[in-house]
Parts: structure tokens; sequence; C-alpha cells
């Protein structure tokens, strides 16, 4: 089904898969045969849900970048992080493959599970010494490396736990900027 700037295929390819893809119009004329694509398989898994994280869609009343701690406020709205050991925070997600609940008000994404990138207030090289480590809220939307007695007393403020520190500067078949980010399991 053509569309403005490309279009849409589904059918059978391989292993009586069923497989949904998109061509944009750039790629079909450059012959790159770049597309993207999802498909399911003959036992009903959906695969290629594209990236890494799952998002809600949350009401953020001012313009906040993606990959820093944002916390709840309690009127539906979150705000950035301010300082460590903060309430009810989340990150905001460049990174998602499927997002919910986006409304009139509602429509940026915060991570709610896999991995996100981050801004850690440490810094990347403290990063590679504490991978698995928790961290919670920091300042100026950053997230923080709990120590082992924060992490016992407060263990509902850990927002995810460090998994790795990338090499490289984009990520994905978005070309997301890393920035200097780091990446979280979120929780």
């Amino acid at each position: 089904m053509k569309t403005t700037n490309g279009s849409w295929e589904i059918g059978v390819y391989t292993n009586n898969n069923l497989w949904f893809t998109y061509a944009t119009d750039t790629n079909y004329n450059a012959n790159t045969n770049t597309v993207t694509q999802t498909h399911i398989d003959v036992n009903g898994h959906v695969w290629g849900a594209v990236w890494n994280d799952y998002a809600e869609m949350r009401e953020i009343p001012e313009e906040i970048e993606p990959g820093r701690c944002v916390r709840e406020v309690g009127d539906d709205t979150m705000v950035l992080s301010t300082a460590r050991l903060q309430r009810g925070c989340k990150i905001i997600s460049d990174t998602f493959g499927f997002n919910i609940g986006e409304t009139e008000n509602a429509k940026t994404p915060i991570a709610v599970s896999g991995r996100a990138l981050v801004y850690l207030a440490e810094g990347r090289e403290a990063a590679r010494t504490h991978i698995g480590w928790p961290v919670c809220s920091g300042p100026d939307g950053t997230v923080s490396i709990m120590t082992e007695e924060e992490e016992e007393k407060y263990p509902s403020r850990i927002v995810g736990t460090i998994s790795s520190v990338p090499d490289y500067e984009e990520w994905g078949t978005g070309k997301v900027k890393v920035n200097g980010r780091i990446w979280i399991y979120v929780r």
C-alpha cells in the first residue's frame, strides 16, 4: 500500500512467518533495499518491535531532552529531577520501540522497562567500574550511582542498574545520538 513517502508490504517471506515491511521512497529510489520490518511467527510471537525499551507517554510541562531523569509531581505530570534519591523517578527515552498512553497532553516517552540511555552525574568512567550497580535520581536530570547502604535503605528510589558504557556515537537504525550517555536497565 503506497503512502506519501513510501510503501507498506505484507506477506510470507521465511518459515511461514507473516512479515510487515515499510520502505521509504528515498531508499527505494537509491536501490538501498533498506526497510523497517517486523514479523509474526507461526507461534504467534511478534518480532522486530524495534529498539530497546517500552515507554509510557507522559505529560511534561517543559521540553526536556531524552536521557534525563524526571520525577512524579502527583498531578499526572513529571518534572526534571533536582537531587539525589528523589522518589518516583523515571527516564525520558529516545530508544523506545513501543509506547502506550499518548493523549493530547501526554507526549513524552518515559521508559518503563528495558534499557535506556541516561546521563550519569559521576560520568562515564565511573560507570565502567560500576556495571550492575543501581542508580537513583541525580541533580539536573542526571542519575547517580547508589552506595550499597543507599540500595538497602532506599530500594524504592532505584531508577535502574548500569548496563554498559557505549563506545559508539550513534545507536540503532534511527541513529540516536549517544551524547556521552550510558545504558541502564530501567525498573
